[in-house]
């Protein structure tokens, strides 16, 4: 294992050698500003026509700074919301699913394009939908960045320091051991560094990872890459981005990792390698401006601890972290002040829980296996901490993640699938078993959590305890467990950190026999049905004895439907079956499972059972027209006998009764055009309204009630709606209907 100081010097050499990197190669500077909109982002431009780069021009912001100051504020928003891309999780690489991507480790660099790339690791994920593999090499080749633009602070940082020293900036790339990374920009005006987090898109505000994300800063290097006219250097700016250097806990936090006349040693011997390294001769002129700036920048970093109880914080500054997934964020702590849990409560609610409904084959027999995975160590005598591959049940594959509690839940008469869950907080896990009825049967595995606190830890989830039979006395040293919700059968099992460290690859393996046979079964599910999804493969057709084969190419669905279940009548393993039109019928069992989406025009139908409870009961749609009868005497009179419309931007009348004929409901807009809620709502009613129209032209109609104060102001907002509006000079009808409505 590394010394501390070993670890640490060989952290500020990768920080130097990144910077070095952005000064190698001209051609690639000069590509790199061929990609900036310089026109759109100079700090005199004002044009009225530039759409959606207005975001990058803030009046109330861009007054607080002029000439490349303000540039530089322009190109770290451009670069955060246009040029470079976040990826919290690659979408799948073979069916493009974007969501709920299960991490399963890393690797290193294997293929030539990840090497060439300089990548330092390969972050592999598991496809949930269509279980391929997709791998999200972290690359450190400034030129591999500049062709992919897309990874997360590392790759930011890095590319953004190729930016700005493509335009000129004089840049230093920023290092914080507490794992962020940034740069920093020489101000000629403000004469000083400047610091420019591009994941962020702020500028100028160092306090904000310490007071608003919250971090325990420790140390906080700048590299210097020459800048094309002199040798690199590194400086500790750590007082630059903290008011409690000084203080016993911040010492302490940097005590620990290297202690201070070790660290200045290191800084000192790595600056006179890398002037020793450096061929660029640096000229008197230069040699005494820079020396100068180290001055000044000594004496503020000096002077900072003494302003510590007279602080005043920019917006920026108070702001906890945003770029990342909300989880990502909450798990670092750097939400800010207050923020941490309710975001996690939101996370969990929202970004870690899937909820899916799958069969098994096999009934009335289920087979339950945890499985895990072990690396053994290089000695030979230990083993590193296994993770859960996976829960599967009856073959088919359910709750997987890479940390946190995951949770399925099984039907208990007939083993389906009803829910698999993965959550990152236990009470929130606490709260979900709260909802499960009594005799379900569950499958929780506690991934990346030590064992020897794990009894403790569930004192802190009375419900679980209470409900879940045999669960408090099976915990000990567990990371799985199989149990039933309100009872506690012989059968209930876990598995123990203990077990898995002596033989590296040993899950949970359970079968259980329902006393149901397959008929009782059968009667007590359902076939659901879904469009535009395929099963992952196939078992057979349906018979030729059930139905032949020229007969299945021109059956209806519902004939389809009958011969499919005659088919799972007399054999248990099928569990579903696939169809459309002029094809035949495949069944399905539990390795079908998952189920892939397809485009909408393929015309496949996937049906597969389910107990009746959670199906939805089909009902018929009728084709029939219904008139509604409406007495139109009631809107003339309410409305005007004339209202508004909009076609091609120009305003013409149409008569009331017209114009709402046939429609199903009626919806009275009140807005004004000098509301600002008004206005930010307008856009996601009129989308909704577009929507709508699209799938059903007749179901709704809405009206505009204006509570602007004059024609022109009528005018401009309602060439921003798309539906009908009551006439502005009729004033009286609007002060009548809202007294009428109390609106």
């Amino acid at each position: 294992m590394a010394q501390p100081d070993a670890a640490i010097r060989s952290r500020i050499q990768n920080g130097m050698s990144t910077a070095s990197d952005w000064e190698l190669d001209q051609e690639l500077l000069k590509e790199c500003r061929s990609k900036i909109p310089f026109k759109l982002l100079m700090p005199d431009h004002r044009h009225p026509a530039l759409g959606d780069y207005q975001k990058y021009l803030r009046p109330e912001e861009d007054g607080k700074y002029e000439g490349d100051d303000l540039l530089l504020k322009r190109l770290t928003l451009w670069f955060k919301l246009d040029f470079m891309k976040w990826v919290n999780q690659p979408p799948c690489s073979f069916c493009g699913c974007k969501e709920n991507m299960v991490s399963i480790g890393q690797r290193p660099a294997m293929t030539a394009e990840e090497k060439q790339g300089q990548a330092s690791r390969v972050e592999v994920y598991n496809c949930p939908l269509c279980n391929s593999e997709t791998t999200f090499p972290r690359y450190n080749s400034v030129r591999k960045l500049l062709e992919t633009r897309q990874g997360r602070c590392g790759e930011f940082a890095n590319l953004f320091g190729l930016v700005c020293r493509s335009v000129g900036f004089e840049t230093r790339y920023i290092l914080d051991l507490t794992d962020h990374v940034w740069v920093e920009v020489w101000s000629h005006r403000l004469d000083r560094w400047i610091m420019a987090d591009s994941c962020e898109g702020k500028i100028d505000a160092p306090l904000m990872y310490e007071h608003g994300w919250g971090k325990k800063l420790s140390h906080i290097f700048a590299y210097n890459s020459g800048c094309g006219d002199g040798p690199g250097t590194v400086v500790d700016v750590t007082r630059r981005y903290t008011r409690n250097f000084n203080t016993s806990e911040f010492q302490s936090r940097r005590a620990k990792l290297c202690p201070e006349a070790t660290l200045e040693t290191i800084i000192q011997q790595l600056n006179s390698n890398w002037t020793a390294l450096s061929k660029v001769k640096v000229s008197a002129g230069r040699a005494a401006e820079l020396d100068r700036r180290r001055q000044i920048e000594e004496a503020f970093l000096n002077s900072s601890q003494s302003r510590s109880h007279d602080i005043r914080f920019n917006p920026h500054e108070c702001e906890g972290r945003i770029s990342g997934s909300l989880l990502w964020r909450a798990a670092r702590k750097e939400l800010g002040e207050g923020n941490d849990e309710k975001a996690l409560d939101i996370a969990n609610k929202h970004e870690l829980q899937r909820e899916i409904f799958l069969p098994v084959a096999s009934l009335p027999r289920l087979e339950i296996s945890v499985k895990c995975i072990g690396n053994q160590a290089l000695n030979n005598k230990s083993m590193v901490l296994p993770y859960h591959e996976a829960i599967v049940v009856s073959g088919t594959k359910s709750a997987v993640g890479d940390r946190g509690f995951n949770i399925v839940v099984l039907d208990e008469t007939i083993g389906c699938i009803l829910q698999s869950k993965v959550f990152g907080q236990l009470k929130q896990l606490d709260k979900f078993v709260d909802t499960i009825p009594d005799k379900r049967i569950i499958l929780v595995s506690m991934i990346g959590m030590k064992g020897d606190n794990i009894i403790d830890l569930f004192k802190e989830a009375p419900i679980i305890c209470k409900r879940v039979g045999a669960f408090p006395e099976k915990l000990l040293d567990a990371t799985a467990f199989v149990g039933q919700v309100g009872y506690e059968p012989d059968w209930a099992t876990s598995v123990t950190n203990r077990t898995l460290h002596s033989t590296g690859t040993v899950g949970i393996r359970l079968t259980l026999e329902f006393n149901k046979n397959h008929q009782d079964i059968l009667s007590a599910t359902a076939l659901k049905e879904e469009k535009n999804v395929v099963p992952s493969c196939v078992s057979c057709r349906v018979p030729e004895t059930i139905m032949p084969l020229g007969t299945q190419l021109l059956a209806s669905a519902d004939q389809k439907r009958q011969a499919a279940l005659a088919t799972m009548n007399v054999n248990s393993m099928f569990v579903g079956y696939t169809t459309k039109a002029h094809h035949p019928i495949y069944m399905l069992s539990s390795s079908s499972f998952p189920l892939q989406p397809c485009p909408s025009d393929a015309g496949w139908m996937t049906s597969y059972l389910l107990p009746k409870q959670i199906v939805a009961q089909k009902v018929e749609e009728i084709d029939i027209p219904v008139e509604i009868p409406v007495s139109f005497d009631f809107f003339t009179e309410m409305l005007g006998p004339s209202l508004l419309k909009q076609s091609n931007r120009q305003m013409s009348k149409v008569s009331t009764e017209t114009a709402l004929s046939s429609k199903r409901l009626l919806a009275l807009y009140f807005s004004a055009h000098w509301c600002p809620p008004c206005k930010g709502f307008t856009p996601t009613l009129a989308e909704f309204y577009a929507t709508l129209k699209e799938e059903k032209p007749d179901d709704l109609e809405i009206v505009f009630v204006s509570s602007d104060r004059d024609p022109n102001s009528f005018q401009h907002y309602f060439a921003t709606m798309p539906w009908l509006a009551i006439p502005f000079d009729d004033r009286m009808r609007k002060q009548m209907i809202s007294q009428r409505l109390e609106a």
